[in-house]
């Protein structure tokens, strides 16, 4: 293309190239109807419990210490309380583990070993 130069395409939800399309067509399907059902906070364990197997208890809610009481920080927090866990604060902002990418990476490493 003449605009584009390069694409990175990073986990496109492509569904369609995969040889069982129909499986996670179906799948897709359900997290609607639990979705409708249930709510948000169902579907979403349903997602997470099958597109990432014993992820619930490999959960860690990251925020940027500079980010506190900016929109940014508010997900997490509200994510943290419905898992029912803590949210782990590290260096910087909302891009931390750019602009202060050795500690972030230090204190990430550190929590990390704590689990």
């Amino acid at each position: 293309s003449e605009v584009v130069k390069t694409l990175i395409a990073h986990e496109p939800p492509a569904l369609k190239v995969l040889p069982d399309f129909e499986q996670w067509k179906d799948f897709n399907l359900e997290l609607y109807d639990i979705y409708t059902t249930n709510g948000a906070k169902a579907a979403m364990q349903k997602f997470i419990h099958v597109i990432i197997p014993g992820s619930q208890d490999g959960k860690v809610m990251e925020q940027g210490r500079e980010s506190r009481g900016t929109l940014p920080y508010f997900p997490n927090t509200i994510l943290a309380e419905k898992f029912g866990q803590k949210t782990l604060e590290l260096p910087g902002g909302h891009r931390g583990y750019a602009s202060h990418a050795a500690d972030f990476a230090k204190e990430l490493i550190d929590s990390l070993k704590e689990r």
